[in-house]
């Protein structure tokens, strides 16, 4: 009975002993957790916290003014999970028998050989200045788990999976995670490998990350006090059409990201917001042209709130758009009066790239002048003296019909063909006048019947004039 309770008083100390170094292992700081999204343009969204199975990364044993070790996985659809460490047993989690990855290199084991680039060589870490440093790395660079032998050259694509926290580019400008204290969120880049180490530029391989950005307009890595909601999310929003114009019917979209699957509830407002209320889409028509205000909209009335999506808008007028074929060239032979060889061009009208609403009149198009391009005199039309250099015959055929102008639809995108022949002026007042070979510009007018600008249309015309003079020989 003795030697029993011997035994049990030594299994209680023993109990007490590891229970107190388990404790101990976390009482070096207060535990805090990462959540959010970073993005790669080249892989897309990490996320830094998730469910199925749950994962997050963590500081074990933050503290401001010493440095905090990361711990735990990332994820990322395209490329796996991101290990925030460099492996050990990890009793802080209740963990005795199972290798955790995490960042205290220097506890046990052998750290591993980090790459030359990154400020410091260790994993993750957030020092005192409130600056990420270390490195972090992919699994997927391994031939199973996240250890070991890699996967060859080829399959990787050239990429070790190693994540810089922080470091210097090639070009001597720094980078790195920062942590804000006030807003708790996290900003600026880790750098992930690629052709170029530059922060101006895109150009990474595909198999590469590349920059990996800690925050943006509508997500960022953030530090929470417990364990993250994992079913909060980012939103961003868009409209469609891309241009708009007043009459314009526009959707507005807001899409969580990433997607979770679960139904939410909406709500919208701001300027000409009368329906769609409780969806992810609103639809709106602006009557005036302006500056507006976009809209708002809140999910499931809780802090994912955009307070705009993009600030304002500009609705522009209705526009139309005149487009020639090309330039126009037109041909004299000595002693022949016109042209042999008349000024031929095709011409349409339309509506800009991304307007959607109706222009909702036809526009009239009409030859207004042709000047010469070297000192800018006006030949023949509006402006040219009296008498002018050139008699002008502008012909303009929309078949089945031909006339002195035509009138074409914008909506449906009609076009025109337009023969200007040209006359020399033999009146006694202008025979002698200089007629030189080379280039001129005709400028016709489009006039809407009803509403909006008049548009002038400048088209390239080459005269070839052998005698160089509007007198015929």
């Amino acid at each position: 009975m003795r030697h029993k309770t011997l035994s049990a008083v030594l299994v209680f100390i023993v109990f007490l002993i590891t229970a107190s170094f388990f404790s101990n292992s976390r009482a070096a700081g207060v535990v805090k957790y990462l959540s959010g999204y970073a993005w790669s343009s080249n892989i897309g969204w990490i996320s830094f916290s998730g469910v199925n199975p749950n994962y997050y990364v963590y500081l074990n044993n933050y503290d401001p003014v010493t440095p905090s070790y990361l711990n735990g996985y990332a994820w990322s659809s395209n490329i796996g999970w991101i290990n925030f460490g460099c492996g050990r047993l990890d009793p802080s989690v209740g963990n005795t028998t199972q290798t955790k990855l995490c960042s205290e290199d220097n506890v046990s084991g052998t750290a591993p050989a980090y790459p030359t680039g990154g400020e410091i060589a260790s994993g993750p870490v957030l020092a005192p200045d409130n600056k990420l440093k270390g490195w972090a790395r992919a699994c997927s660079v391994f031939e199973s788990g996240c250890s070991g032998p890699l996967k060859n050259d080829f399959v990787r694509g050239g990429w070790d999976g190693w994540v810089s926290l922080s470091g210097l580019t090639t070009g001597g400008a720094p980078y790195g995670g920062v942590f804000d204290s006030a807003t708790k969120r996290f900003s600026g880049f880790a750098w992930a490998g690629g052709v170029e180490l530059d922060l101006s530029s895109n150009n990474v391989s595909p198999q590469f990350p590349g920059w990996i950005s800690l925050s943006g307009s509508n997500y960022a890595v953030s530090m929470l006090d417990s364990l993250p909601n994992n079913n909060t999310r980012s939103v961003s929003c868009t409209h469609s059409p891309s241009v708009i114009n007043v009459g314009a019917t526009v959707n507005w979209t807001a899409s969580i990201i990433p997607a979770d699957g679960v139904a939410h509830t909406y709500v919208w407002t701001g300027s000409g917001i009368t329906s769609g209320q409780g969806t992810d889409t609103i639809t709106v028509t602006y009557g005036t042209p302006g500056s507006v205000s976009a809209p708002s909209v809140t999910i499931d009335s809780n802090s994912l709130l955009i307070s705009d999506c993009g600030g304002s808008i500009t609705i522009g007028p209705k526009e139309f758009t005149v487009i020639p074929s090309g330039s126009m060239s037109a041909r004299f032979v000595r002693s022949i009066n016109s042209t042999t060889i008349p000024a031929t061009v095709s011409i349409a009208v339309g509506k800009p790239a991304g307007q959607v609403s109706s222009f909702g009149s036809t526009v009239d198009i009409t030859f207004h002048h042709i000047s010469y391009n070297v000192d800018n005199s006006i030949k023949a039309g509006v402006g040219a003296s009296s008498p002018s250099t050139l008699l002008v015959t502008p012909i303009f055929t929309k078949a089945p019909t031909s006339g002195p102008f035509v009138n074409l639809d914008p909506d449906q995108a009609e076009s025109a063909t337009i023969v200007l022949q040209l006359t020399k002026n033999q009146d006694p007042g202008v025979s002698d006048t200089s007629l030189s070979t080379g280039d001129y510009t005709v400028v016709l007018l489009a006039t809407p019947r009803s509403g909006g600008s008049i548009k002038t249309v400048s088209i390239p015309l080459q005269i070839d004039n052998p005698s160089g003079r509007v007198r015929q020989l």
